[in-house]
């Protein structure tokens, strides 16, 4: 009697192996169990199965780390609004470029225009051709007429809220954690607690 696997059976060792190494990154975020089921999900819905059954080992396990990898970077961006920790979204964004903040005059600066500009440097230093599209097309006035010159922008003003909540998360941390931010004390009270320290 012969056994027959299907591809995602014969993928499925690969599958676990890359979710154990990429959940290990992110403990806090995901098991590796989980990360496995829905990776395979991915691969079923997609349908990946059989193309990503038909690729060499070491391509196979790099294309299984990039699903791995999108799958966590969604599940931390879910967290990271969930917890209040998301400031803008893609469509206010997409409003403030459409508005013109690249190019206005800059008489007063807002928090707003402070973050585009920030995060479009931060982009630019990860992802430099998401940079340069939003800079053709919000800069620029270069039209965006094609279907895959939508997609490509679409995308980078993905990137760049990530990259502006990053930001804005960053800054509030130096507000929250920066020089002043320490309960002043009298010098009696430091005294008691530096001896208490010691």
């Amino acid at each position: 009697m012969t056994i027959h696997t299907t591809p995602l059976e014969s993928i499925l060792a690969d599958v676990h192996r890359v979710a154990a190494e990429v959940a290990a990154g992110w403990s806090d975020l995901i098991t590796a169990d989980d990360l496995a089921q829905d990776m395979a999900v991915v691969l079923l819905e997609r349908d990946y199965v059989d193309r990503t059954a038909g690729l060499a080992r070491g391509a196979r396990r790099r294309a299984l780390i990039r699903i791995a990898r999108q799958l966590v970077s969604s599940l931390r961006d879910d967290y990271e609004v969930f917890t209040g920790n998301w400031h803008y979204c893609s469509q206010e964004v997409r409003e403030l470029l459409g508005d013109g903040v690249l190019i206005e005059q800059a008489v007063t600066l807002s928090a707003e225009r402070l973050d585009v500009f920030d995060g479009l440097l931060s982009l630019n230093a990860v992802s430099p051709h998401y940079a340069r599209i939003i800079a053709e097309v919000y800069l620029c006035n270069e039209p965006a007429d094609s279907t895959n010159r939508r997609k490509a922008l679409q995308r980078a003003v993905d990137a760049l809220t990530r990259h502006m909540n990053r930001v804005y998360r960053e800054r509030q941390a130096d507000y929250d954690e920066g020089p002043g931010s320490r309960e002043v004390l009298s010098n009696d009270q430091a005294q008691s607690q530096t001896k208490h320290d010691l």
